[in-house]
Protein backbone atom coordinates (compact mmCIF):
# COMPACT_ATOMS: atom_id res chain seq x y z
CA UNK A 1 0.00 0.00 0.00
CA UNK A 2 1.33 3.44 -0.94
CA UNK A 3 1.71 6.13 1.67
CA UNK A 4 1.77 9.86 0.95
CA UNK A 5 3.63 12.75 2.58
CA UNK A 6 3.63 16.54 2.29
CA UNK A 7 7.11 17.67 1.21
CA UNK A 8 8.83 19.22 4.21
CA UNK A 9 6.40 17.49 6.61
CA UNK A 10 7.36 13.83 6.12
CA UNK A 11 6.51 12.74 9.68
CA UNK A 12 2.76 12.84 8.93
CA UNK A 13 1.62 9.87 6.81
CA UNK A 14 -1.55 9.71 4.69
CA UNK A 15 -3.24 6.73 3.05
CA UNK A 16 -4.28 8.64 -0.09
CA UNK A 17 -3.02 11.56 -2.16
CA UNK A 18 -6.35 13.35 -1.65
CA UNK A 19 -6.02 13.15 2.15
CA UNK A 20 -2.54 14.66 1.95
CA UNK A 21 -3.67 17.40 -0.46
CA UNK A 22 -6.68 18.34 1.67
CA UNK A 23 -4.58 18.47 4.85
CA UNK A 24 -1.92 20.67 3.22
CA UNK A 25 -4.43 23.01 1.60
CA UNK A 26 -7.14 23.30 4.26
CA UNK A 27 -5.51 22.39 7.59
CA UNK A 28 -2.08 23.92 6.96
CA UNK A 29 -3.35 26.71 4.66
CA UNK A 30 -0.71 26.10 1.98
CA UNK A 31 -1.21 27.45 -1.56
CA UNK A 32 1.90 25.88 -3.09
CA UNK A 33 3.14 22.48 -1.91
CA UNK A 34 4.39 19.07 -2.96
CA UNK A 35 3.05 15.59 -2.24
CA UNK A 36 5.34 12.55 -2.45
CA UNK A 37 4.73 8.82 -2.60
CA UNK A 38 7.67 6.45 -3.00
CA UNK A 39 9.65 8.05 -5.87
CA UNK A 40 6.71 10.02 -7.33
CA UNK A 41 6.07 13.72 -6.64
CA UNK A 42 3.14 16.01 -7.43
CA UNK A 43 3.45 19.79 -7.19
CA UNK A 44 0.23 21.65 -6.42
CA UNK A 45 -0.54 25.36 -6.67
CA UNK A 46 -3.81 27.09 -5.77
CA UNK A 47 -4.69 30.28 -7.66
CA UNK A 48 -8.10 31.68 -6.81
CA UNK A 49 -10.82 29.23 -7.85
CA UNK A 50 -8.34 26.89 -9.55
CA UNK A 51 -5.95 24.22 -8.32
CA UNK A 52 -3.13 22.96 -10.56
CA UNK A 53 -1.48 19.57 -10.11
CA UNK A 54 1.69 18.96 -12.13
CA UNK A 55 4.03 15.98 -12.26
CA UNK A 56 6.68 14.48 -14.50
CA UNK A 57 5.56 11.52 -16.59
CA UNK A 58 9.09 10.12 -16.55
CA UNK A 59 9.02 10.01 -20.35
CA UNK A 60 9.58 12.30 -23.33
CA UNK A 61 7.69 13.37 -26.44
CA UNK A 62 8.61 9.98 -27.91
CA UNK A 63 5.77 8.51 -25.84
CA UNK A 64 3.33 11.44 -25.42
CA UNK A 65 3.83 13.49 -28.57
CA UNK A 66 4.90 17.12 -28.76
CA UNK A 67 4.20 19.73 -26.08
CA UNK A 68 0.52 20.69 -26.35
CA UNK A 69 1.40 24.33 -25.70
CA UNK A 70 4.35 25.07 -28.02
CA UNK A 71 4.18 22.01 -30.31
CA UNK A 72 7.91 21.23 -29.76
CA UNK A 73 9.69 18.10 -28.57
CA UNK A 74 10.07 17.72 -24.79
CA UNK A 75 12.89 15.61 -23.36
CA UNK A 76 10.93 15.45 -20.09
CA UNK A 77 7.15 15.52 -20.45
CA UNK A 78 4.96 16.84 -17.63
CA UNK A 79 1.22 16.44 -17.09
CA UNK A 80 -0.81 19.29 -15.60
CA UNK A 81 -4.39 18.95 -14.39
CA UNK A 82 -6.45 22.11 -13.82
CA UNK A 83 -9.33 21.69 -11.38
CA UNK A 84 -11.98 24.33 -10.72
CA UNK A 85 -13.62 24.64 -7.34
CA UNK A 86 -17.33 23.94 -7.17
CA UNK A 87 -20.08 22.90 -4.81
CA UNK A 88 -21.00 19.22 -4.60
CA UNK A 89 -24.65 18.69 -3.76
CA UNK A 90 -23.84 15.01 -3.20
CA UNK A 91 -21.01 15.72 -0.71
CA UNK A 92 -22.71 18.90 0.54
CA UNK A 93 -19.44 20.82 0.49
CA UNK A 94 -17.14 22.80 -1.77
CA UNK A 95 -14.44 20.77 -3.50
CA UNK A 96 -12.14 20.79 -6.54
CA UNK A 97 -12.42 18.91 -9.78
CA UNK A 98 -16.15 18.78 -10.33
CA UNK A 99 -16.26 20.79 -13.54
CA UNK A 100 -13.99 22.30 -16.19
CA UNK A 101 -11.05 19.96 -15.61
CA UNK A 102 -8.29 20.58 -18.15
CA UNK A 103 -5.50 18.05 -18.68
CA UNK A 104 -2.38 19.03 -20.68
CA UNK A 105 0.99 17.44 -21.49
CA UNK A 106 4.14 19.45 -22.22
CA UNK A 107 7.19 21.31 -20.92
CA UNK A 108 6.79 22.33 -17.28
CA UNK A 109 7.42 25.99 -18.14
CA UNK A 110 4.83 25.95 -20.95
CA UNK A 111 2.20 24.33 -18.73
CA UNK A 112 2.78 26.86 -15.94
CA UNK A 113 2.14 29.68 -18.45
CA UNK A 114 -1.36 28.32 -19.15
CA UNK A 115 -2.48 28.88 -15.55
CA UNK A 116 -5.08 31.48 -14.68
CA UNK A 117 -3.27 34.49 -13.28
CA UNK A 118 -5.95 36.52 -11.59
CA UNK A 119 -7.03 35.75 -8.08
CA UNK A 120 -10.74 35.05 -7.87
CA UNK A 121 -12.48 35.21 -4.49
CA UNK A 122 -13.85 31.87 -3.31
Amino acid sequence: MNTYHIKGNEEKVFNSRDEAVNFAQYDLGLNHFGITSNSYTWELKVIGDYRYRISSTGDSSEKYGKCQCCNKHASEMFQQVEEKIGYSHYLKRTCYGLTNNKNLFGHKECLEQTRKLEEVAI
